[in-house]
């Protein structure tokens, strides 16, 4: 139902990421939206929660979408990656 609501705003799930802070509900549905998902570790979970489901998925007892594709610290981080990326792009586009 989401999913067809996202391409009612011409969101491109194929270009677009979730970025939230819980693994069983957040990352869950956005992996199964085929959304690309990046867990904020400033919210619910840490680094040692998300160790814990990954051992878990290892052995099979919890579900592999619970992972998320990426992790970042905080949503500061995100923002510094995208003006690094920017000014990246900015440079390649000068030597042109």
């Amino acid at each position: 139902m989401i999913g067809k609501r996202l391409l009612s705003f011409e969101v491109h799930l194929t270009t677009s990421f979730l970025f939230k802070y819980r693994l069983e509900t957040d990352i869950l549905f956005g992996n199964r939206q085929s959304l690309t998902t990046l867990l904020v570790f400033s919210g619910a979970t840490s680094e040692k929660k998300l160790d814990t489901v990954k051992q878990a998925v290892e052995k099979n007892t919890a579900e592999r979408d619970l992972l998320p594709k990426f992790c970042i610290k905080d949503v500061n981080h995100l923002l510094q990656l995208i003006k690094s990326r920017d000014k990246t792009y900015s440079r390649l586009n000068s030597t042109e």
